[in-house]
């Protein structure tokens, strides 16, 4: 059994080793060449702290930390410029196979809990490179403000970010989730993390492609969303079901085959899913319609008991808040810098 000591020593290993270095980290084949006091190593553990002072008096604190001369903040500029921001996205997979594979973590009825759900940043301003990637919204003042959108794929019960990505604003969250599908397939992490997962979606996400999606892709999911949902759910719910199995024809999908033909080139338009439906009645709930909660319709109904406090106030667990950006990004502010900021505070590093 891995303890979490053995776990960081394993992660200070990968970062120093020639797969990091060669592959992960390097944004092409000349970068971090020459035996300099900032190696991408060094550079990399620099990031992960999340600096918050100005950025001299963190470079001499880290400095005396490692045991290295101090190195100026133009070259910590020119050294950025050479990281790829997926030497970040790497390392968190790599830890999330170590993290996986330990003994210990919480589960329930064996399943990995997991919540998906999208925020906004705003970006800095006055960065061309920043708005023609990211795009921008309006606020109250009818001014743009540069904005990114995200995603994380939370464990609520363990308190971890398994996959995090960050897009253009105008993003799609259901596109973002299938990118978390395809990460986590892609990520070495299917047998660990994918096929153990229960997916928690918030009333943005119901759709008859995405429930397609996650069906084909044998990914267990509760999406919670109103009694107006598609007609099978409205007569489900006016009728007073509580508990019941519907099938839903992929062929009266109409306009939304497209977005189904995207994440499925393959999928046959002649099939028909099975979902079950859950009425969940809240406390004190004064909205018109009950929460209705869909789920697979061959996950067992007497084993995999839907719990109201596990999956209608999971919102509150997900992590919130701005990416705190390095001091040196904010003058000097590139797209490069701003992902490498916001996947590290992103990430379970």
């Amino acid at each position: 059994m891995q303890t979490v000591s053995d776990i960081l020593i394993d992660v200070r290993n990968y970062i120093h080793s020639e797969e990091f270095n060669a592959i992960s980290a390097r944004v092409n084949s000349r970068s971090f060449i020459r035996k300099r006091i900032l190696t991408s190593p060094v550079l990399v553990v620099l990031i992960l702290s999340l600096l918050r002072r100005s950025l001299a008096c963190e470079v001499l604190s880290f400095t005396k930390e490692i045991n290295k001369n101090v190195f100026c903040r133009s070259a910590i500029t020119k050294a950025r410029a050479k990281l790829r921001p997926e030497a970040f996205v790497d390392l968190n997979n790599f830890l999330m196979g170590k993290v996986y594979s330990s003994e210990g973590l919480k589960t329930w009825n064996d399943f990995i809990v997991a919540a998906v759900d999208g925020t906004t940043y705003s970006l800095p301003i006055n960065s061309p490179a920043i708005d023609d990637y990211f795009g921008a919204a309006t606020n109250h003042t009818d001014c743009e403000v540069p904005m990114s959108r995200s995603s994380s794929l939370f464990d609520v019960q363990n308190n971890i970010i398994i996959d995090s990505i960050i897009g253009p604003y105008k993003s799609s969250e259901r596109d973002m989730l299938v990118q978390h599908i395809e990460n986590l397939e892609g990520n070495g992490l299917q047998e660990k993390v994918l096929n153990r997962l229960l997916l928690l979606l918030d009333r943005g996400y119901p759709s008859v492609p995405l429930m397609a999606y996650l069906l084909n892709q044998k990914v267990n999911f509760v999406m919670r969303c109103n009694g107006q949902f598609i007609k099978e759910i409205n007569e489900a719910v006016a009728a007073g079901e509580t508990d019941t199995i519907i099938n839903v024809k992929l062929k009266r999908l109409g306009n939304a085959r497209k977005v189904l033909k995207k994440w499925l080139p393959d999928v046959d338009e002649n099939q028909t899913i099975a979902i079950r439906i859950l009425v969940i009645p809240l406390e004190n709930d004064q909205r018109p319609f009950p929460c209705v909660l869909l789920v697979p319709g061959e996950l067992d109904q007497k084993e995999n008991h839907i719990q109201q406090d596990h999956f209608c106030s999971f919102e509150s667990t997900l992590p919130k808040g701005e990416p705190k950006l390095l001091p040196e990004a904010l003058d000097r502010i590139c797209q490069l810098f701003l992902i490498q900021d916001i996947l590290t505070e992103m990430g379970s590093l």
